[in-house]
């Protein structure tokens, strides 16, 4: 692949349908490392919570670091 290529990966069925499982198993247990896991190391996470939390200059949560900081905020504020 060259570098004006874009990477292209599938995701089968199965596969969302575990990641939704394990999304919600995690959630539900309060278990933001585990969900941490569920994201690539290189992820990015855009929300309307995340100028919320980190101030209006930010938007997207880059990298496992950071998105563990924004669920851990999640709960943390989770009415």
């Amino acid at each position: 692949m060259n570098k004006l290529t874009p990477a292209t990966t599938t995701t089968t069925e199965a596969q969302a349908a575990r990641i939704y499982e394990l999304w919600d198993k995690y959630l539900r247990e309060g278990n933001m490392e585990g969900m941490a896991t569920i994201y690539a190391d290189d992820a990015t996470l855009q929300s309307p919570l995340v100028p919320t939390f980190f101030g209006p200059g930010k938007r997207i949560v880059s990298g496992k670091k950071e998105i563990l900081l924004f669920l851990n905020e999640t709960v943390k504020r989770r009415p």
